[in-house]
């Protein structure tokens, strides 16, 4: 699978203008009186985020219709600015049918739905059944400050309490971006490691099947 890794550092500025530009011109030669414009500006917080491999570095090999297969790595994301954080992820898939998941796009084509066929939140992968999806932890010994929560959807300790192979559903495109983990106050260096996981059945074709991910960092939910 060939992950894009992306990071975006979104900065909220507020521009209000106050007062009004006001001419005035009387009847007496050479004349004016004008009215100051004031404007002033906020400037929000911006997070920053690194994020180890880069795009491209994971695979899942050849997946063998009898069990689940891990992914040969993890993605690292690491907020490396002091501030409040929100780790998102959207999945482009196919991005023709709008299914998230591995897409096949040389034989049929077809599509590994994430995390099942039917798209539920949450699926327990087995091999001989189409799945794919995602599990994400954060250790409390990297960084300082507010640690990091991570979602039930792809929380790692909620998730291997149902099944070692339960994984969360990913959803397609940007509206439908979902949070990962996230900060009740300012930290810097907390890491978020997501893992990611596969299973086809009889069924699935044969090639070369392929996802693209989006990681973005937020300061906002």
């Amino acid at each position: 699978m060939a992950e894009k890794i992306k990071k975006s550092i979104p900065l909220i500025i507020a521009l209000i203008l106050g007062g009004l530009i006001i001419a005035m011109t009387s009847f007496v030669p050479q004349s004016v009186q004008s009215d100051n414009v004031a404007a002033w500006a906020t400037v929000g917080p911006s997070v920053s985020c690194s994020v180890e491999p880069v795009a491209g570095a994971l695979s899942f090999g050849t997946i063998l219709v009898s069990g689940v297969s891990d992914a040969d790595d993890t993605a690292t994301t690491t907020f490396t600015s002091n501030t409040i954080g929100y780790l998102k992820i959207h999945d482009w898939g196919d991005n023709i049918n709008s299914d998230p998941g591995l897409w096949n796009s040389t034989s049929g084509p077809d599509t590994i739905v994430s995390p099942n066929a039917g798209e539920a939140a949450t699926a327990v992968l087995a091999g001989g059944t189409e799945g794919y999806g995602i599990i994400a932890a954060t250790t409390t010994g990297d960084g300082s400050g507010s640690e990091l929560t991570i979602a039930q959807r792809y929380n790692t300790f909620y998730l291997s309490g149902l099944d070692p192979d339960a994984v969360g559903g990913l959803y397609w495109g940007t509206p439908t971006a979902l949070t990962i983990a996230s900060s009740s106050a300012a930290m810097t260096n907390r890491l978020v490691v997501v893992s990611h996981k596969a299973a086809i059945s009889a069924a699935t074709l044969a090639g070369n099947y392929k996802d693209t991910i989006i990681y973005t960092c937020s300061t906002t939910p």
